[in-house]
């Protein structure tokens, strides 16, 4: 059996095209190209680190295209790694950094964006470990004591429950049981399904139903979002793509840079404008609730 350890996080280390390998020895390590042109003290101590212990970075050695910077504000750089040992690089696969901007995007979270809740800086690392001759047990339930989806109301439950001769017998003789049984996982599983059974039984003949009513779904939407933050966030989100993927001129890369910059400051106004305005409109309504008809005033809230 191999023991692996893989180190992930943010080392504030920029490491450049220095190298953590060596190509002659380490034979099934690809070259890293890094997107990143720039190092610092702290990476060069990250180097050092990783060549004393035999440790490389999965940054850039994979699918080029689902590379990208680690940490996206007002400039871009590589500071998160993902780190594992020379010898169980064959084990890691798909690695994909993902900005934060792109999971906000794809996941529809767009609205729960607001001036305290800002978007990280850093982005997401994404991996997968290649593994093999692993059994993992899998425990089925008995079927018959499985619950149906049923909510009960709990606000007043009788004495009666759980407090009468059949129901303490029960609970006595399972614990007597268990004591004499053999503590092997199928017993206790065993016991743990008679239990549930008791307590299933005392639900239904003592506590009401709640009906078949399901609460209301969470609502997530800022009530201030709008079409026109919308625009001015995919508008944001297109400059960061565009900044991040270019390979050209340094001069160009700036221009572009300044462009994302510019966008998000535009977004990021308008995001505290729409939600300034929202919340000193809620606060007329509150008061002037409070001041027309003083009896709806908690029903407004």
């Amino acid at each position: 059996m191999h023991t692996s350890h893989t180190f992930c996080g943010d080392m504030n280390s920029r490491i450049s095209n220095m190298s953590d390998y060596s190509p002659d020895i380490d034979v099934d390590i690809p070259k890293r190209v890094n997107i990143d042109v720039v190092d610092n003290n702290h990476g060069k101590s990250l180097i050092e680190f990783l060549n004393d212990n035999k440790m490389c970075v999965l940054n850039g050695r994979f699918d080029q295209s689902r590379d990208n910077f680690t940490y996206v504000a007002n400039g871009s750089s590589v500071v998160d790694y993902i780190i594992c040992p020379h010898e169980h690089f064959t084990y890691s696969d798909n690695f994909e950094v993902i900005t934060s901007r792109k999971i906000v995007d794809k996941h529809g979270l767009q609205y729960l964006v607001k001036n305290k809740s800002k978007i990280p800086d850093h982005s997401m690392l994404k991996m997968s470990i290649i593994i093999s001759d692993v059994t993992i047990p899998v425990h089925t339930a008995n079927p018959s004591v499985t619950p149906s989806v049923q909510k009960y109301k709990l606000n007043n439950i009788p004495n009666e429950f759980m407090n009468n001769d059949i129901s303490c017998q029960e609970l006595l003789d399972l614990i007597h049981n268990l004591e004499l049984s053999r503590e092997t996982q199928s017993t206790v599983d065993k016991y743990y399904d008679m239990l549930l059974s008791c307590i299933y039984t005392e639900m239904d003949k003592y506590l009401p139903k709640t009906g078949d009513k399901c609460r209301k779904s969470l609502k997530i939407k800022k009530p201030y979002w709008n079409g026109n933050l919308m625009t001015l966030w995919k508008e944001m989100c297109k400059m960061e793509n565009t900044y991040l993927k270019f390979k050209g001129p340094y001069h160009v890369k700036q221009f572009l840079r300044e462009r994302f910059s510019d966008s998000s400051k535009i977004f990021h106004k308008a995001l505290r404008t729409a939600e300034r305005q929202y919340n000193k409109k809620l606060q007329d309504d509150i008061e002037m609730v409070c001041t027309d008809n003083p009896q709806k005033f908690w029903d407004f809230i």
